[in-house]
């Protein structure tokens, strides 16, 4: 009925909400107060076009869209405002989601610039021409009036009528796209209160970004900003803001999405299914150890590490340690080295275990250690030095510890 109210009217949406019975009109307010809250517009009228060219919503949110949806939530509460790096595999609807997110609020706040930004303008033009097909999609009811669009970069959301705009300018809200191969004049001049940064790995450098873009942020205290991306190296503007962020010390919190979050990239077990080999079985309960050993570590009141996030880490320390033991032991024979003779008061020995911890001496704020604890597939340096040594009988044979000495496990894991 409220489309045919709408098709009668020629298109005109203040017609059409004449046309509306009372009880149509209360529905509609109602359901323009819902659509506020950010995951009831994106599941119930953000409709994209999946690549099966189906035209849906983006009900249900998929694992690793609630894992970002939960630390958006986390950051407005804390901060008031949302600004996030995410370190995310290939193919996953991340950036699909998050320019959803972006132009609900754009439709929703006044006065709010938006600007999403790709590494190209192939790629810009298309995260745009998303935002204008969930635009149409839309109920005729939720659609914000605007004066001007273009075909490869913006939306300008108020009274199309300029008599309307002196009395009445509408949302006043804007979208505009950008490409990173901009030389300059990105959001100069302006304030920005949303900001998506797509596949930022891939920018050319950060000169728009440092020069134009990050400046045109510092306004906004109800920020919502995210940079997302696969990564590409260990150079340029993600891998910097991302190691910035780890750190503590960047204009983002830290999300990284494992692999295992995407179930597009599950294989379905064919037939009876498999038993797992004998070393397979034996591998996975010592592995589970680790998990349960690095799991149960407070990195700061409140935080557990994350032992399955760190545990591929963990067995490179505790494996890598262990081998390079082994190699310093032939090379201390071939030398003849004389294991009871001191230096400073340590045998080659424990200077081998004190070499070792001193590669990680450092000193460590608590939000870099909670920002670690979260996202980062590293365990803090002080559990990469005392826990890997503690699961090493080598190093409590070397300093003579007692069973129940802090530095020898009670039950000591050991994979290999």
């Amino acid at each position: 009925m409220l489309e045919q109210h709408y098709i009668r009217t020629e298109s005109n949406a203040a017609l059409a909400w004449q046309l509306c019975s009372p009880t149509e009109q209360n529905w509609i307010n109602e359901e323009r107060a819902k659509c506020l809250d950010q995951r009831y517009y994106l599941e119930n009228y953000h409709f994209i076009t999946t690549e099966d060219g189906v035209l849906k919503s983006l009900y249900p949110f998929w694992d690793h869209q609630e894992m970002v949806y939960e630390a958006m939530e986390e950051e407005w509460a804390a901060d008031g405002k949302c600004c996030l790096i995410i370190l995310k595999p290939r193919q996953t609807g991340i950036s699909t989601w998050v320019a959803g997110a972006m132009f609900h609020r754009t439709i929703t706040m006044p006065h709010c610039f938006t600007m999403l930004m790709a590494q190209n303008k192939e790629t810009a033009t298309h995260i745009y021409q998303m935002s204008i097909k969930a635009y149409y999609n839309l109920p005729w009811w939720l659609r914000p009036e605007y004066q001007y669009q273009t075909k490869t970069g913006s939306i300008v959301f108020q009274r199309e009528n300029e008599t309307e705009r002196l009395l009445d300018p509408g949302l006043g809200s804007e979208l505009h796209v950008a490409n990173a191969t901009q030389m300059s004049g990105v959001a100069i001049g302006r304030t920005l209160r949303c900001l998506h940064m797509s596949e930022a790995s891939r920018y050319p450098n950060d000169e728009v970004y440092e020069a134009d873009v990050r400046p045109s942020t510092r306004g906004a205290r109800d920020l919502f900003a995210v940079m997302e991306s696969t990564a590409y190296g260990r150079q340029g503007l993600f891998y910097e803001q991302w190691q910035a962020a780890i750190d503590g010390d960047g204009d983002f919190k830290p999300l990284f999405i494992p692999v295992y979050k995407v179930t597009k990239y599950y294989l379905p077990i064919r037939g009876k299914g498999f038993d797992l080999a004998d070393d397979e079985r034996n591998f996975n309960e010592r592995a589970d150890c680790m998990v349960k050993q690095y799991g149960a570590i407070e990195a700061v009141p409140g935080v557990h590490l994350n032992g399955k996030l760190t545990l591929g880490e963990n067995l490179a320390d505790l494996g890598g340690l262990w081998l390079a033991w082994l190699a310093w032991l032939d090379k201390a024979e071939a030398a003849h080295l004389d294991m009871n003779a001191k230096t400073d008061g340590y045998t080659p020995d424990q200077r081998f275990w004190i070499a070792y911890a001193q590669q990680w001496c450092t000193q460590t704020r608590p939000e870099q250690l909670r920002s670690q604890a979260e996202a980062d597939p590293h365990a803090p340096d002080e559990y990469r030095t005392n826990t890997v040594l503690t699961d090493l009988p080598e190093f409590a044979r070397s300093f003579s510890c007692k069973k129940t000495a802090p530095m020898v496990a009670p039950k000591p894991c050991r994979v290999w």
